[in-house]
């Protein structure tokens, strides 16, 4: 994998000259996943990253990586070359108006190799020749280059496991180590993907025969390390919901909902803080430990709670004035385009924008459709109905991997860059930034929530989550019902403190602002030690044995989570900056949210990884076929490709099971010390 240097001054800059956007990449982790093209080491579209030539885009460089001597699997830099060009923007389509040949270093110079990262790999080459290592590594083959083709010898050999079969490959026989040379032709150059492995796995299998079996040393056993439990202990009970993180306005307004309509605080309370990071999006950033431009201060809410007990009308309290003001805009919009297309095409002129802002039944595709065309830079799913998000399309095994990608970037960054059914339904976007309030059953959320896979990719660790008790039944006095929500002060109160911010919006001292306009929240230095102290709590509790162990992805994203949470309490304070008190509320928002998991979590019900281990531990051999899973595994959703592979990874990072190779084939390895965690 890449290794994760992070350093104060950026290792590359890439700056849009068509919108002035600057991307600043402080490790070669985020550089490579922002601007290389790893499968085709080729350099990714519009990466202005040539620091001589800022204005030149590199797009189709190739992109050469380098790995450390000492550990071949950790990718240290990247050399690139190639043509730059620079385009003159003011044209449409943009006109080539130079081009320049580029030579430079990305992060540190090491050894070149490719694809040293798989874990699963039976074999690995190493080549003196730069088009044989390119052909190699585009094919997915682990392959290492040096000019001295001994010397490529003696790296992978000295860097590789024992498990690992080592050879090496070119068109010039070595000094040494000819019994390991593989000779290639110009005939080399015509085969597929599929042909080049064909090849060096017969080459593999044919060199391990013709060497003396007395001389062959074995490949070495994997070397288990205590298995890690995957069930989180039932020992949390329900916590008092922070109710003080809120300002005093929302904070009334969320105790009468509740009160209305019985149900928990932290039911109401969830739906008013996923409306205000809707109100506050269109007008501020995060601060961000991680770029000086902040981040956005999108959230995303998930409420498990009962049908029919009341988490409906608690959204309706919380968005009254938002979906009055959506309703009046969609109002306006369809007049004006009924007016609009009732003209003469000649005389029409450009055609009235959708101004729609608010999602309640719809998919990952319709909404980059509609944030890419939409008038609005804000925008949010919210929904008491959440089978639309987990049992709906967006959510379905054929779709599931793409749809989490989609949510997780527009979350993250308020950026979409799609290309649908055909090269006309393509969208792109940017600064358009987007909330999910989701509310739903947990007989329907809960086969999502125990996925490997929506765990795996980081879906659920971005989530605000509450799965409060309801409440009793509470008995109904004609006293009671007469007394009507839309009457209460309070809710009147915040009513009018929702809709000054969505018209009259507080700014604050306007001293740090974006790019796109919005204004970037800060920490004062008391907020700023309070979120380190945060940051080491965090840590020491993801480690082995700590509170948070099993939801260690979920608690770490929360270090720049509760950053958003902050920004969001700050703008609904009407304050300039995050001070100490409003960081410790969003952390106390945070901590409630990972002690909800836990308790969540320790409930009876198993995840996937725990019902594949399950099923794996009834078989009658400790060597499973990897490939038989698919067909015989129960429960039978785990039969789906993605499902089967999140589960056996999960697996494989808590040491419960190791992939072997022998021959073409993967077998499931079970942990022979498994039978020690319960």
């Amino acid at each position: 994998m890449n290794a994760k240097i992070t350093l104060n001054a950026p290792l590359a800059v890439s700056t849009d000259p068509v919108t002035g956007n600057t991307t600043e990449y402080h490790s070669i982790e985020d550089f490579a996943t922002g601007c290389i093209d790893e499968r085709n080491l080729k350099v990714k579209p519009e990466s202005y990253i040539c620091s001589k030539l800022p204005s030149y885009n590199c797009e189709e460089c190739t992109a050469l990586p380098y790995v450390n001597r000492e550990q071949l699997d950790k990718i240290v830099g990247y050399a690139i070359t190639g043509i730059a060009k620079k385009y003159d923007t003011e044209q449409t389509p943009h006109k080539e108006i130079d081009s320049q040949k580029v030579s430079f270093l990305i992060g540190e110079a090491g050894v070149f190799a490719s694809n040293t990262n798989n874990k699963y790999m039976s074999y690995v080459l190493g080549t003196d020749n730069i088009d044989l290592f390119v052909k190699l590594a585009k094919a997915g083959e682990s392959v290492v280059l040096h000019n001295d083709i001994d010397e490529a010898y003696q790296i992978i050999n000295n860097g590789m496991p024992e498990s690992v079969f080592r050879l090496i490959a070119g068109k010039s026989a070595p000094q040494h180590n000819s019994d390991l040379f593989v000779q290639l032709d110009d005939s080399f150059k015509e085969l597929t993907k599929a042909g080049i492995k064909k090849l060096f796995l017969e080459k593999v299998n044919q060199l391990k025969q013709s060497i003396d079996q007395d001389l062959f040393e074995q490949p070495q056993a994997h070397e288990w390390e205590e298995p890690q439990p995957l069930h989180v202990a039932s020992q949390y009970v329900e916590g008092e919901y922070p109710i003080h993180a809120f300002p005093d306005v929302i904070a009334k307004a969320i105790k009468k909902s509740a009160h209305f309509h019985n149900v928990p605080l932290a039911v109401a309370a969830q739906t008013y803080l996923g409306e205000q990071a809707y109100i506050a999006q269109r007008h501020i950033k995060a601060p961000s430990d991680k770029s000086e431009k902040g981040q956005p201060c999108s959230l995303f809410m998930l409420t498990i709670f009962p049908s029919g007990e009341g988490k409906d009308v608690c959204k309706s309290d919380a968005s009254k004035i938002s979906e009055k003001i959506e309703s009046e805009n969609m109002q306006q919009f369809r007049a004006d385009y009924n007016s609009w297309s009732k003209k003469k095409s000649d005389e029409r002129g450009d055609a009235p924008v959708n101004p729609m802002s608010r999602f309640k039944k719809t998919t990952t595709q319709a909404i980059i459709r509609m944030m890419a065309d939409g008038a609005g830079n804000s925008y949010i799913w919210a929904t008491g109905e959440g089978g639309y998000l987990f049992s709906g399309y967006s959510l379905k095994s054929d779709t599931v991997g793409e749809s989490i990608s989609v949510l997780n970037d527009l979350v993250d960054t308020g950026k979409g860059n799609a290309l649908l059914r055909n090269a006309e339904d393509s969208h792109y976007f940017e600064n358009k930034y987007f909330s999910l309030d989701i509310a739903v059953q947990d007989v329907v959320a809960r086969p999502a929530l125990t996925n490997s896979l929506l765990r795996e990719q980081g879906f659920l660790a971005r989530v605000l989550f509450a799965a409060p008790t309801p409440l009793q039944h509470r008995e109904v006095t004609l006293e009671q019902q007469s007394i009507k929500p839309y009457d209460d002060e309070d809710l009147k109160a915040y009513w009018k403190f929702c809709e000054k911010m969505l018209t009259t919006p507080y700014f604050g001292n306007k001293l740090f602002v974006g790019d796109d306009g919005r204004v970037i929240i800060t920490k004062c230095q008391d907020a700023e030690r309070l979120h380190i102290q945060y940051q080491n709590h965090i840590g020491q509790e993801v480690g082995k044995g700590g509170k948070y162990e099993f939801i260690r992805a979920y608690a770490l994203r929360t270090n720049q989570y509760v950053l958003r949470v902050a920004a969001i309490l700050a703008y609904c304070s009407e304050v300039d900056y995050i001070d100490a008190r409003i960081m410790q509320n969003a952390i106390d928002l945070c901590k409630y949210s990972l002690d909800e998991w836990l308790r969540y979590y320790g409930k009876a019900e198993k995840s996937d990884s725990e019902l594949m281990l399950e099923w794996l531990k009834k078989q009658d051999s400790s060597k499973i076929l990897k490939s038989a899973i698919s067909t015989t595994v129960y429960p039978k959703h785990l039969r789906s490709k993605n499902n089967r592979d999140a589960a056996l990874n999960h697996l494989i990072d808590a040491e419960h099971i190791h992939i072997e190779q022998i021959g073409k084939k993967e077998y499931v390895v079970l942990n022979p010390l498994f039978s020690k965690v319960g």
